[in-house]
């Protein structure tokens, strides 16, 4: 089975078990999703099968949507609820102060990998060095926040919207902000309304039947990405890894092209040669090329 499933995780289980059931009960070999999500969260997981794991890593750049609380006056472990609790202080903040905070956390952001993390050290998940004893700190990664916007303040709850990064910790962002508050702060509730090209709307039940019907060609999990017809020549060219040349554009606009984006190459038969990255200098270097079969 090649393509992608986006399901809707349910809380209590974990990326890689949902990952691992579909490729039990579907005898799938390779198999793996976009971007973890935490047990306690729920919500837009992409899951990559067989062929798909190939594009698995153009689907996780795009930005990710949440919907987010935080409590206030409570520290843990893991900075969720489900860790255990190491701190705990009355919230004496107002709203307005908890507002001001926030609009801090708009932008660019360093964050370090939380200890209680997917994230792998030598091989293994943070979260088992962490459970074994041993802390290891791995340095910051610049991350993005693109907007935070507070829906509902319920004290010592307060309720947000983000639009942020791959690879931003919502649970980092949180502790960080107690931290500046005064009283500390823990995640206590996520669900994921984007990831990538995938909305809430394109998210499946786990536990819905006939998930086999939802699953997604390379196509239309692609659909995000634009579209270059080439000729069966340029198409043998491509599959060689001989990188485009401009005549290859011929009857594009591409003076709308920026720097990063991404273009798939099709040939004639509908099959899918490669991806590719526009580059400054106004040229498409190739990224990824497919070998024949590939018909989406």
């Amino acid at each position: 089975m090649d393509g992608v499933l986006v399901i809707d995780k349910p809380a209590g289980v974990t990326s890689y078990q949902c990952v691992a059931r579909l490729k039990k009960i579907w005898g799938v070999k390779k198999a793996g999703h976009t971007g973890t999500l935490d047990p306690m969260a729920t919500g837009v997981l992409p899951i990559c099968l067989g062929e798909a794991t190939k594009i698995a890593r153009y689907l996780t750049e795009g930005e990710k949507v949440y919907r987010a609380s935080m409590v206030l006056g409570i520290e843990t472990d893991t900075l969720d609820l489900e860790g255990q609790v190491i701190a705990r202080r009355t919230p004496a903040v107002t709203e307005g102060e908890v507002r001001e905070v926030m609009k801090r956390f708009i932008g660019k952001l360093e964050q370090k990998p939380p200890y209680f993390s997917a994230v792998k050290y030598l091989g293994k998940p943070l979260h088992r060095w962490t459970r074994q004893g041993v802390k290891v700190d791995l340095p910051a990664r610049v991350v993005e926040v693109k907007s935070l916007e507070v829906e509902k303040i319920e004290m010592p709850y307060v309720h947000f919207h983000l639009t942020c990064s791959a690879g931003t910790y919502v649970r980092v962002l949180c502790a960080d902000m107690g931290k500046i508050l005064g009283c500390g702060a823990s995640l206590a509730a996520l669900r994921r309304l984007k990831s990538g090209p995938f909305v809430e709307a394109d998210a499946v039940p786990f536990e819905e039947e006939k998930l086999k019907e939802k699953v997604l060609s390379l196509k239309d999990a692609l659909a995000h990405i634009p579209s270059v017809l080439v000729t069966e020549e340029w198409g043998e060219k491509i599959r060689k890894g001989i990188q485009p040349g401009r005549e290859i554009f011929e009857g594009y606009d591409i003076s709308s092209l920026v720097e990063g984006v991404m273009l798939k190459f099709v040939s004639p038969k509908g099959e899918l040669l490669a991806l590719a990255r526009w580059e400054k200098n106004g040229q498409a270097r190739l990224n990824r090329v497919f070998q024949k079969g590939n018909i989406f």
